[in-house]
């Protein structure tokens, strides 16, 4: 199945808080963490690991914020 269209909105809005740039990283492809069309196309399921990257002024923040996006915040 893949990412979910809301899921990967709400994950783009999360990462669209940052100014550090988001990547994604799945099987060696880099996915643009901040590009709705980028994560949809990941084709990520369920229980499959990802690699986030951030790299910016605000990288810790942002890596916090989306760690609690990817713990709590894709299930509601």
């Amino acid at each position: 199945m893949g990412l979910q269209s809301r899921a990967a909105s709400n994950f783009v809005a999360t990462a669209q808080h940052f100014d550090s740039d988001i990547y994604l990283e799945k099987n060696q492809v880099i996915f643009n963490g901040k590009s709705i069309m980028s994560l949809l196309s990941m084709s990520l399921s369920g229980g499959e690991s990802v690699l986030v990257r951030c790299d910016g002024e605000d990288e810790e923040e942002a890596l916090g914020a989306i760690e609690d996006y990817l713990n709590t915040g894709i299930h509601k």
